[in-house]
């Protein structure tokens, strides 16, 4: 599961903000408070404080966010900057069917997130355990399929020629099939690991483990198993 840690600007904007409030108050101090130029930088400082303390606690009240989780460096997955790169995408083009198909993809990621929120905090999943594992192996067919979808989507011409059109569109639309096949094993893994302990030790291992075989065949799923999802889809819209 590799993530990246991007910066939180959140701490710096609310700095900024207290900066800025405390510019006519510096103003006021420097002009009318008859002391040395070194209480008057105390009194300056403690104005910037007061203010900084005083916004993230407006803060806090509002959006429920501790100091700590505001400092906080967020985590970026590959699986995030596919689908931001897809929703760039999605932009670029009118074609109402490939706007379908990239709106169902990233309803088919924001999923996969919760339901994996859900499965590590059901499992206490340790860091490179058997969950982990797991979790990481939906992650990447879905990442393989976002990517496939995005290099569809580049090559998409919405003025191109209908047939080409067509098998594009069918393409797309087995990458969202195969998705949902990943996503409905995702959440047998939910449902057996939610139930460990329920019964015998050996018959959990063992339900686990036709998950685990499960998840590795779609992860080895080729291209041309797509192609035929594809031309299927492709058939159907032929004879609607």
């Amino acid at each position: 599961m590799k993530k990246n840690k991007n910066k939180n600007y959140t701490l710096y904007l609310i700095a900024g903000i207290s900066a800025g409030l405390t510019i006519p108050i510096a103003v006021i101090i420097l002009r009318t408070v008859q002391a040395d130029i070194v209480i008057k930088t105390v009194m300056i400082m403690m104005a910037f404080v007061v203010l900084l303390i005083a916004i993230l606690l407006l803060y806090k009240m509002i959006f429920g966010v501790s100091v700590q989780e505001i400092a906080q460096e967020e985590k970026v997955t590959e699986l995030d900057r596919l689908s931001h790169t897809l929703s760039e995408q999605r932009r670029l083009h009118y074609n109402p069917q490939v706007r379908r198909c990239i709106d169902i993809v990233l309803d088919q990621v924001q999923r996969f997130k919760r339901r994996k929120e859900v499965l590590l905090q059901i499992t206490g999943a340790q860091e490179g355990g058997a969950i982990e594992n797991m979790i990481d192996t939906v992650e990447e067919v879905l990442m393989n399929n976002v990517r496939r979808l995005i290099s569809r989507v580049e090559i998409f011409d919405d003025q191109g020629i209908p047939e080409i059109s067509k098998q594009n569109i069918g393409y797309m639309e087995g990458l969202l099939f195969k998705n949902n096949e990943v996503m409905t094993e995702f959440e047998t893994l939910i449902t057996e690991a939610s139930q460990m302990g329920d019964t015998s030790e050996d018959k959990d291992i063992s339900k686990l483990r036709d998950v685990i075989n499960a998840m590795q065949s779609l992860r080895t799923d080729s291209d041309d198993e797509i192609e035929e999802l594809a031309k299927k889809y492709s058939n159907q819209g032929a004879t609607k």
